[in-house]
């Protein structure tokens, strides 16, 4: 699921991934 990551770092510089982890 790294792509996916990427993404939403991409669309929303946030820690958004880091919460979804």
């Amino acid at each position: 699921m790294s792509a996916w990551c990427l993404g939403s770092s991409i669309r929303i510089p946030v820690p958004v991934p880091v919460f979804l982890l």
